[in-house]
């Protein structure tokens, strides 16, 4: 994803019963995309999908 203030590249990988989502970022970015991810994580949870972001 591209932003007027920089990019925002994401990887999601499952490994059997655990999805991890990653995600690589312009340091501006770094605290509205740790906030994003840890919405994204309540939001598998409530669909009962286990998941990590980093």
């Amino acid at each position: 994803m591209r932003a007027a203030n920089g990019s925002v590249h994401l990887l999601v990988r499952e490994d059997g019963a655990r999805t991890r989502v990653v995600a690589a970022c312009t340091p501006r970015l770094r605290e509205r995309v740790e906030r994003a991810l840890a919405h994204a994580r309540v939001a598998l949870a409530q669909r009962g999908i286990a998941a990590e972001a980093a």
